[in-house]
């Protein structure tokens, strides 16, 4: 199961990038609310949920298993495209992925 958090930051972030590497000066802040995306096994998800009811503070929020495919969809388009720039994969061209749709 997928879970998205948010937990109040204060202003507080752990480094300078996020796990994207993109500048945290970049990202538009929701009320000093850090978003986190937890990969949760189904059998612990219950009691996790249960665990996180206890901070006042957190807010949670189960994904669909469509919107958590879509996010992991995401994600690895962006890696990907990381991997472009820095010229360790090669791109496809076009017709390559109007064929593979």
């Amino acid at each position: 199961m997928r879970m998205a958090y948010e937990i109040p930051t204060n202003g507080y972030t752990p480094s300078t990038h996020d796990h994207m590497g993109i500048p945290y000066s970049q990202i538009k802040k929701n009320n000093e609310h850090m978003k986190i995306l937890l990969d949760i096994p189904d059998s612990k998800a219950a009691f996790f949920m249960e665990l996180l009811k206890n901070f006042s503070f957190v807010k949670a929020q189960p994904l669909s298993a469509y919107k958590a495919k879509v996010l992991g969809d995401v994600k690895e388009a962006v890696e990907e495209m990381k991997l472009i720039k820095a010229g360790k994969l090669q791109a496809r061209n076009a017709e390559e992925l109007f064929n593979m749709l």
